[in-house]
């Protein structure tokens, strides 16, 4: 490490990412904190999340895990919030850097192959929640949401639900298992409700076609009951497709003006939300025009000079021009 050592080191942490190898890690992070002049920093990315999930057990990892590092990035100002008063990490430690947007790999539009393969009418609406199934989506708001426009009605949209149970191994595969029931449960909850007809469980979407599927949405929908910051919302942004959400961590900041937020666990304000864009062409244009703005000011390049802007300051690096070359790569 003396020989040729970096002068950054940057860890993705969360901790369902890494449970039980959290303590080997923190003492490894913290030799090196010691023994040699690596710059360590840490991007947080379910500093606020991980509160309500572990409890006390969060304060213990993320209290003492915070000492090594030079640097801790989070995304919203809630995580910040919550690792200075939570978790007692130094605020001046803490820096806050936004989820940038996404960066699509192909903007082809194949919306008619798409309606074609599962079976969307051609002038069918259609709602989407994307990423992982797990308990915190509260997906089961959503179905509840559709109950009630049937209730009402509302000729319902088709509503796609993209995505899949993550994989785990080891001790957390439980968590598997527990997200595995919660599906299950879901499908029953749809049939109960006889929503068959309406919803459409995908699977995986391959990334060449996550742009098509965005902009074939009318409407994303992300009623999450706990959450720091969400690749989704910003996938969402990138593509310009309004976002009816709950007003909870890092969302409520992103949307505070440029969407649709809803109190967690309110379906009825779910469903009157949704009546409301579906029915209303000119709402859904307004906020594609304001996403469209907020994309930019969220671009990867701006956050990528933010984040090197920052390293130079850790490390001493004179000067405004991006890292290149040899230094560039033991950043």
């Amino acid at each position: 490490l003396k020989k040729d050592c970096p002068d950054i080191l940057h860890l993705q942490f969360d901790i369902s990412s890494f449970m039980l190898l959290i303590i080997p890690l923190h003492l490894l992070l913290s030799r090196l904190h010691r023994k040699t002049t690596i710059k360590l920093v840490a991007t947080y990315h379910e500093a606020y999340r991980d509160k309500g999930l572990y409890g006390p057990l969060s304060v213990i990892f993320y209290r003492h895990f915070s000492r090594p590092f030079d640097r801790i990035y989070v995304h919203t100002q809630a995580s910040k919030a919550c690792c200075t008063t939570h978790y007692r990490v130094p605020a001046d430690k803490i820096m806050c850097i936004p989820h940038g947007a996404f960066d699509f790999p192909s903007k082809v539009k194949n919306h008619a192959v798409l309606r074609t393969r599962y079976g969307i009418g051609e002038d069918e609406q259609v709602v989407l929640n994307f990423g992982y199934i797990y308990k915190t989506k509260g997906l089961e708001f959503l179905i509840d949401a559709a109950a009630h426009l049937k209730k009402q009605g509302m000729q319902l949209p088709t509503f796609i639900i993209a995505g899949r149970v993550p994989k785990r191994s080891g001790l957390v595969r439980l968590f598997q298992y527990r997200n595995e029931r919660y599906l299950a449960g879901l499908k029953a909850k749809i049939k109960d409700e006889g929503l068959e007809a309406h919803f459409r469980f995908i699977g995986y979407v391959e990334q060449q076609e996550v742009y098509s599927l965005f902009t074939l949405a009318q409407v994303i929908v992300l009623p999450y009951l706990s959450i720091d910051q969400s690749g989704v919302l910003n996938t969402a942004i990138a593509a310009s497709t309004p976002v009816l959400a709950s007003n909870i961590g890092g969302i409520g900041e992103t949307l505070k003006e440029a969407g649709i937020l809803v109190e967690p666990r309110d379906s009825q304000a779910i469903a009157d939300n949704l009546q409301l864009l579906l029915s209303n062409p000119q709402k859904l244009a307004d906020m594609r025009k304001a996403y469209s703005s907020l994309a930019k000011t969220l671009s990867s390049q701006g956050l990528v000079r933010s984040l090197l802007s920052d390293y130079r300051s850790l490390i001493s690096i004179k000067g405004t021009a991006p890292l290149t070359g040899e230094r560039r790569g033991r950043v």
